[in-house]
């Protein structure tokens, strides 16, 4: 977020500057977000409000809200996932590994997995152990390769031997 007089946003959408005195209200404020959703419906009722709200800004002021098209699609958990983490979780106890719980899906971020969720039965938590997601100081546990490696082996050997559904 920024804001200034005047305060700009680059062709990318990704950067923005901003000037002027600290004394004044700024002319012009940006921000930028993400929307995480759970469902296309959610996603939807989410993206009216926000535009209801922003239509009542005050008078002798003007606003506007735009939705890039390059975020993350929606992914809600299914029963297909519960099936695929169940499996997982066979493997962990045969490794000697504690069982990895449902992640609660208000408070997961966005993953390359919800490009194909709506098709497909999606697993994450198979990489690397670590902690700081995209921060500084971010870090991976270099030792939990080996782990995960292995986890991920077995899971996908026992997936590929899987008979299909009829």
């Amino acid at each position: 977020m920024t804001g200034g007089t005047p305060a700009t946003l680059d062709a990318d959408g990704f950067r923005t500057t901003a000037s002027g005195k600290t004394y004044v209200i700024a002319e012009t404020a940006i921000a930028r977000g993400d929307l995480r959703s759970l469902t296309p419906e959610q996603d939807a009722r989410a993206r009216t409000r926000m535009q209801a709200i922003v239509a009542q800004h005050l008078p002798n002021t003007s606003a506007e809200l735009a939705f890039g098209e390059d975020g993350y699609p929606p992914m809600a958990p299914t029963e297909g996932n519960r099936a695929l983490l169940s499996r997982l979780n066979a493997v962990n106890r045969d490794l000697g590994l504690p069982d990895m719980p449902e992640y609660d899906p208000a408070r997961r971020g966005a993953a390359d997995s919800s490009f194909v969720a709506a098709d497909v039965d999606t697993l994450a938590g198979l990489g690397a152990a670590g902690g700081g997601s995209h921060a500084v100081g971010e870090w991976v546990d270099l030792d939990s390769l080996p782990r995960q490696a292995t986890r991920a082996a077995i899971l996908i050997t026992r997936l590929t031997r899987q008979r299909p559904a009829r």
